[in-house]
């Protein structure tokens, strides 16, 4: 019994220690770390109640006599919903769309309320549990049931995650699918082995998963903006480097924000923040998901474009002049956009390497923003 405890207390520990690392590091207004939140609790609550049924399990005194049963009924019950839980995170990590989780919830919310009428109706039947008369809790005949409920649900995760898999980056994806993999195995164990129950715990590992796979991107990625950060740009042009892509067309597009510096003078650096954000947006929508955006410095801005056809910078660029078109049209803030670029498509008979060439786009923008300021000058 103490070592199960010692276990448990040592999870919740960890499971703190993360809970308190995030929620100086995330904005809790998006949704999505809320929810990676909502888990890490979810998990705790699990495990605490583990705790109290095997410290009440076998006390006939009134108090822990109501204790294991209040604590064996929500047990039962948050298993399948933490899974549904790690669906909707999985979907906004794929998505970033609120309005899906109703329609992705429907089938697992069925399968919760199948598990909740099996919970309560083990009070009576010993389904699911059994608590006799000296209040000793034991597993049912069918306390799989709810194993098996939950790994429906992991395994509905999953199979969206693969069907999937070209949408989002390759860490991504390795990490989304690896979440499923400790809990599923010790369900497979419980199953068999009655008294080897190790769920919860097994389910700290899936959240330190996670939880490094957050901390590798708050690493590479611009606080305020959301985009790659310059650490993320020497990586990749790093990678790009080392390794030659064939039948992939490298492209470049460099972005620098047209008078940037009176926005920030003439509105303050809150409405230069503004500016940031609403350019990264654009830039993001313009692209591609296997494109990749970078925030570089100040309002300075590069696009890499990985595509088998060269004509498609064309199409992105064109998409690019649209979203500012838009952005002008109808914003409310008080100044609009415009940005000097350098492009190009990446040539090896012309480019010595991948660093030359964008050292190419960064002359071709800057020569650009010379024109612009003539222009604003006559």
């Amino acid at each position: 019994m103490y070592i199960e405890i010692q276990k448990n207390v040592l999870s919740i520990i960890i499971l703190a220690i993360l809970y308190i690392s995030l929620i100086r590091q995330l904005n809790w207004k998006e949704y999505l770390n809320r929810v990676f939140l909502y888990l890490i609790w979810f998990n705790i609550a699990c495990i605490v109640l583990d705790s109290i049924i095997i410290l009440t399990s076998a006390n006939t005194s009134l108090i822990p006599n109501i204790m294991l049963y209040v604590s064996v009924g929500l047990y039962y019950v948050l298993a399948p919903a933490i899974a549904l839980l790690w669906l909707i995170y999985v979907d906004l990590t794929i998505y970033g769309d609120k309005n899906r989780l109703f329609k992705i919830s429907i089938m697992p919310s069925v399968i919760i309320i199948i598990n909740l009428i099996l919970v309560m109706a083990s009070y009576k039947y010993d389904l699911i549990f059994n608590i006799n008369n000296q209040n000793v809790f034991s597993r049912g005949s069918y306390f799989f049931i709810t194993i098996a409920l939950s790994t429906i649900v992991l395994m509905y995760t999953m199979i969206h995650i693969y069907n999937n898999k070209h949408t989002i980056r390759k860490q991504e994806y390795i990490t989304l699918m690896l979440f499923g993999v400790p809990p599923l195995i010790s369900g497979i164990f419980l199953i068999f082995f009655k008294d080897m129950n190790f769920v919860w715990n097994s389910l700290v590992i899936s959240q330190l998963l996670v939880y490094i796979y957050i901390q590798s991107k708050i690493t590479n990625t611009d606080f305020l903006t959301g985009l790659f950060n310059r650490r993320e740009y020497e990586f990749r042009v790093k990678q790009l480097k080392n390794n030659k892509l064939k039948h992939v067309e490298i492209s470049g597009i460099m972005i620098d924000i047209n008078d940037f510096k009176k926005i920030n003078d003439d509105n303050g650096h809150k409405f230069g923040d503004e500016a940031l954000i609403a350019t990264s947006k654009m830039l993001e929508a313009s692209v591609r998901k296997q494109d990749c955006v970078f925030r570089v410095g100040g309002d300075e801005f590069i696009v890499i474009i990985f595509s088998e056809e060269r004509d498609i910078i064309n199409d992105i660029i064109k998409r690019i002049d649209k979203e500012f078109v838009k952005f002008n049209q109808s914003t409310e803030l008080p100044f609009e956009l415009s940005y000097s670029m350098g492009k190009g498509v990446f040539d090896e008979k012309k480019h010595n390497d991948i660093n030359d060439f964008f050292e190419h786009l960064d002359f071709m923008m800057y020569d650009q923003k010379k024109v612009y300021k003539e222009k604003c000058k006559s």
